[in-house]
């Protein structure tokens, strides 16, 4: 009979410890897999923020391209005028114009009319192709600002196509500029993202081709390689068929492995981003044999339940902790940080994000400070000085616009080369950064054109001043690498009018003074004034 009641009382007493030891383990597998969706999203926005920040970029330096008049006016050309590709100046210096590097690493370019004839091209057997029935060109003929696509040469070669149209003075389409890129810098930027030692990160493009990082996963077409039905299947297909419902969220598959993944539909449409991990892993930190012991020698039904609603508490404070510090970056927060953990798992994960949140912290630097500088000369590029002008222009009453265009770059990069043109290019980024802080604002429009934007000064005729200045030290340069050149200049000054203009309308008539210096010889400047200043 006492056997019986203590055998009684073992299992009032193990029964409830069990219950409980497996209820605590059903929820704390439950908040670890739901914690590590919620990472994973937000992993995905971090690269689709990346990946949408680079196209952007990527986009508005090409249409600032597309938007100079050494194109147009190629376009605007007749055809039957126009010399061949191959012994035309202006043809050459488009090519080094439509191959030099963007935001992103350029590999090929090319010139397309408005009869889908490529006219101009860095790769020759391409000039005369007539890309007219192609979705690039049909896209920007019918009005789109933009073009996004991907090409597929083989297994092991992936291009980027971005477009912008070119247009006349009226806005309409004469033309488009293509740029091509490798997707290169992408996938090694996918490489150093760490999530765990099973998880990675992958693109879906339209047709269901999937772009890895370079390592065993070769990039692959969907369908042969992973089982169907799956919700991976599901999203390719609903994407393909432009059924996609949701433009984020969570999916299962199982390849070898169960996996589990986020995903997000990039802006442009075109691309969705997606993160996943093995499912074992994210619950390798859960062991049940742990959790049966831990109820076995609670022989206290009681303390079984403080210890397991302590246990809990615990580890979801720390999850709470993790997924507030996520929900920052993914915000926009990128000083945020999880916090160090004692569950080793969970510690990971936290490292794992701060690192690319660090990684991302410092790409968003390197990328916002290259968008606006001019790599040759270190000087401010066309966006960073409109972006001065929307700031400073018409806050003091002296204000002026100095054009500046060398004189004689073009013979120096043909007779030369331009490795000697781009030394020109350097001294003359060298004298216009000593000029006065806080008072000239020097920059690199492109090619042989810069503009300064000089602002609040005392000294009389100061702008003049400036220009004397320029010219003199621009007619010391005679010698890049030991090798003689003949380098000059022609400056434009636009002191600003009596009545607020544009930016743009400005900068276009200091570049018409700028013509009027030229037309009087080499090394001079022309002075426009405002009425109002003419009276004084």
């Amino acid at each position: 009979m006492k056997r019986k009641i203590l055998i009684a009382v073992i299992l009032i007493t193990l029964v409830p410890s069990l219950l409980i030891s497996a209820i605590m383990h059903y929820h704390t597998r439950s908040s670890i897999i739901e914690a590590r969706q919620d990472s994973l999203k937000s992993i995905v926005h971090i690269l689709d923020l990346y990946f949408d920040r680079q196209l952007n970029t990527a986009f508005l330096q090409i249409e600032n391209r597309a938007d100079m008049d050494i194109l147009k006016n190629m376009l605007q050309t007749p055809e039957s005028d126009m010399i061949e590709t191959n012994d035309s100046e202006t043809a050459e210096s488009i090519k080094q114009l439509i191959i030099e590097d963007l935001n992103l690493p350029i590999i090929e370019g090319s010139v397309i009319n408005s009869e889908g004839k490529v006219v101009v091209s860095s790769e020759p057997v391409e000039v005369g192709i007539m890309l007219d029935k192609t979705e690039l060109f049909q896209r920007i003929a019918k009005g789109s600002k933009a073009y996004l696509g991907l090409s597929i040469e083989d297994s092991d070669t992936e291009k980027l196509i971005l477009a912008a149209p070119i247009q006349d003075n009226e806005k309409n389409v004469i033309g488009v500029l293509r740029q091509i890129t490798k997707l290169d810098y992408l996938k090694e930027y996918f490489g150093n993202i760490e999530i765990g030692d099973t998880g990675y990160a992958f693109l879906i493009n339209k047709n269901g081709y999937m772009i890895f990082l370079e390592d065993e996963r070769s990039s692959i077409v969907f369908y042969p390689g992973y089982q169907r039905g799956t919700d991976l299947a599901n999203l390719i297909f609903d994407f393909q068929t432009d059924q996609l419902e949701q433009e984020e969220g969570i999916i299962e598959y199982n390849k070898g492995n169960e996996f589990i993944g986020a995903y997000k539909l990039n802006d442009s449409k075109s691309f969705i981003t997606v993160v996943v991990m093995e499912k074992k892993e994210i619950l390798s930190g859960m062991n049940l044999t742990t959790a049966i012991v831990f109820g076995l020698l609670s022989f206290i039904a009681i303390l079984a339940v403080v210890i397991g609603s302590l246990l809990e508490n615990s580890i979801q404070q720390q999850i709470q902790r993790i997924i507030s510090n996520v929900r920052k970056i993914n915000n926009g927060d990128l000083t945020a940080r999880c916090p160090s953990v004692k569950i080793n798992m969970m510690n990971e994960l936290g490292s794992d994000i701060n690192n690319l949140a660090d990684r991302l912290q410092k790409n968003e630097k390197e990328l916002r400070l290259s968008a606006r500088i001019d790599s040759l000369t270190n000087l401010p590029n066309r966006y960073a000085i409109y972006e001065v002008l929307d700031t400073l222009l018409y806050k003091h009453p002296n204000q002026a616009l100095l054009f500046l265009e060398l004189e004689g770059l073009k013979v120096v990069n043909a007779n030369m080369g331009h490795d000697f043109g781009d030394g020109v290019v350097m001294e003359i980024g060298d004298i216009l950064r000593s000029l006065p802080d806080n008072v000239c604002y020097p920059s690199r429009l492109g090619g042989e054109t810069f503009l300064i934007f000089v602002t609040n000064w005392t000294a009389p005729k100061y702008p003049e001043m400036i220009a004397e200045k320029i010219i003199r030290e621009i007619e010391k340069i005679r010698f890049i690498n030991g090798t003689h050149v003949d380098i000059g200049v022609n400056i434009g000054i636009q002191y600003t009018e009596e009545e607020k203009v544009d930016k743009k309308r400005l900068i276009k008539q200091s570049e018409i003074a700028m013509s009027k210096a030229k037309m009087e010889g080499n090394n001079l400047y022309f002075v426009s004034y405002s009425s109002k200043q003419k009276e004084v």
